[in-house]
């Protein structure tokens, strides 16, 4: 499911070119194309844990896959801007609840263990779907990769059919016998548990319903603490994760590598998608030594580093030397290196970025947010992640055009350090 996510995260990267030159697309209807997954994915994630408890996850998906399945077909025959930007935003409304609710999922059935390692399962299965979807589409066209993803979404729908709900939402709905063997068939990740771990997982917390507290004390000790301080930490950790520069910096290296004559255009993707598929492994085996918090703290030093060293380079390469002038470029060795050293750095930037604010986002989602409300909590910060990414690729182009892309990497880099000083409160 995350896979096929992450194949239409990585759709628009391999095809501009060929969707541009059939004349389709103007620039701006193609900047509305591919923000509209983004928008989408922020418009599914205001009601998707609203849904999810009302339905379940398991119907949820199912009927949500039928949409996906619909956008997917519309990407695969339109033959104008407005029928596949409409393909498109109803994957992104898939996208957008999908990935909340397979974080709920697994919390809700998995064992510790597991949770612990499924942030960084999420984003290696979105960089393996984008690598998939930056590399076919350098020999395949983009209606042969709208297929491959619907078949991906038919073959998911199927499998879920045949999986039970999660026994902690079957037991609020009074459902305990399907509870029991909803239960049993996760028995492989639920035997790692203790019974009371188990219990604690699936009843509500009473240890004060009886205590002579004030009625703030019960509010903070109920609501405030175990609710709204983990996912205000999450909350956080999206907003700068989606603020770091992501979505802006994919374009960019598109840009920066077809200025270069060394370089094909459309492997862009796969300068960032590899090394971030390389990072959310090694974070997979590095968070289970060292704490999260040190980890962040590491890898948003790299991120402030990587956008601060892209803002100085573009700058120097083109108000200082003036690289922009391609028989100086030629010429000049200084101008050679300032071509070539912003691909190190977005290289840097898509490796820390999975090692650290990507995975962690994801991670601490499934390990920190209140069991009984991590299903509205998870659409929040899930929310809270599409409307900022939404809101970058709204004002990065403009913010490129009137101050110039080192502009835009300055601002991420400042934003940057500003997580970092907050993340002593975390």
């Amino acid at each position: 499911m995350i896979v096929a996510t992450g194949i239409m995260d990585g759709y628009t990267s391999p095809i501009e070119d060929s969707l541009l030159e059939n004349g389709m697309f103007s620039i701006d209807k193609y900047s509305t194309f591919v923000s509209a997954f983004v928008l989408g994915g922020m418009f599914s994630s205001t009601i998707g844990g609203l849904i999810s408890e009302w339905l379940g996850i398991k119907t949820s998906l199912i009927f949500t896959s039928q949409l996906a399945t619909f956008g997917a077909i519309l990407l695969v025959i339109g033959n104008d801007s407005v029928s596949m930007t409409i393909g498109r935003l109803l994957v992104g409304f898939y996208a957008g609840m999908s990935m909340s609710w397979a974080i709920v999922y697994n919390s809700e059935i998995a064992t510790d263990s597991v949770k612990k390692l499924y942030g960084a399962i999420l984003a290696i299965s979105l960089r393996i779907g984008a690598i998939i979807s930056y590399s076919l589409g350098l020999w395949i066209s983009y209606r042969w990769l709208a297929v491959l993803y619907m078949l991906m979404i038919v073959f998911i729908t199927l499998n879920f059919v045949f999986l039970p709900e999660t026994p902690r939402w079957l037991r609020n709905k009074g459902w305990d016998d399907r509870a029991n063997q909803a239960r049993e068939y996760f028995y492989d990740l639920y035997q790692e548990n203790t019974s009371d771990e188990v219990n604690t997982k699936m009843s509500s917390d009473s240890s004060l319903e009886n205590v002579n507290v004030s009625f703030s004390q019960k509010i903070s000790s109920y609501f405030v603490w175990p609710v709204l301080r983990p996912l205000l930490v999450c909350c956080t950790i999206q907003i700068f994760k989606a603020s770091s520069g992501q979505e802006y910096l994919l374009p960019y290296s598109a840009h920066t590598l077809e200025s270069s004559i060394s370089f094909n255009p459309k492997i862009a993707g796969l300068l960032f998608a590899v090394p971030e598929l390389i990072g959310g492994i090694l974070f997979l085996w590095v968070i289970q030594r060292i704490s999260w918090k040190k980890l962040l703290l590491v890898t948003t030093i790299f991120q402030i580093s990587s956008n601060g060293l892209l803002s100085l380079t573009i700058y120097l390469s083109t108000d200082k030397f003036h690289c922009s002038n391609t028989h100086i470029s030629q010429e000049t060795t200084i101008c050679q290196i300032l071509e070539f050293a912003p691909l190190i750095f977005v290289a840097m930037y898509a490796f820390t970025y999975t090692f650290g604010w990507g995975s962690i986002g994801w991670w601490l989602m499934g390990e920190i947010l209140h069991p009984h409300y991590n299903r509205v909590s998870a659409g929040i910060v899930t929310l809270i992640l599409f409307s900022i990414a939404y809101l970058n690729t709204q004002i990065c182009p403009i913010v490129e055009e009137h101050f110039g892309s080192y502009t835009v990497f300055f601002i991420n880099a400042i934003v940057c350090l500003i997580g970092f000083i907050l993340q002593r409160f975390y």
